[in-house]
């Protein structure tokens, strides 16, 4: 073999190296995307793992402290948990925020303004 054939079949196997890359590449691209997809759904199911009847009895909760003790429970409350909690918190007892584009201290101050309403409106009819 002279040295021009063996540069050729050098270059021939890099061909065959490339598209097995290639091929390789196309298969981690779509185990990425399925990776991604499953976690997208994981994320999407993440908020309705909470029951609703224990975020309506959490509510409860920190409606009877917040009456008994001021907003410290709440401040605690809305910092010990997580946005994807506090969104189904707030879906679970109807409080209108949209806590995606909320920050964690616009919920806490949400929440003392809707104890402070219902607070008063049961003030009134007692």
């Amino acid at each position: 073999m002279n040295e021009i054939e063996k540069v050729e079949k050098k270059l021939v196997q890099i061909v065959k190296l490339i598209a097995q890359i290639e091929k390789l590449v196309a298969r981690a691209n779509k185990e990425l995307n399925a990776l991604k997809k499953q976690s997208n759904k994981a994320s999407q199911t993440s908020e309705n793992t909470y029951s609703e009847e224990q975020l309506k009895k959490e509510y409860e909760e920190l409606y009877n402290s917040f009456i008994n003790g001021g907003i410290e429970n709440i401040t605690e409350f809305v910092k010990a948990k997580k946005k994807e909690y506090l969104k189904a918190f707030c879906k679970a007892n109807d409080l209108p925020l949209n806590v995606k584009k909320a920050s964690k201290e616009m919920v806490k101050k949400e929440i003392i303004n809707w104890f402070m309403q219902r607070r008063a409106i049961q003030k009134k009819v007692i």
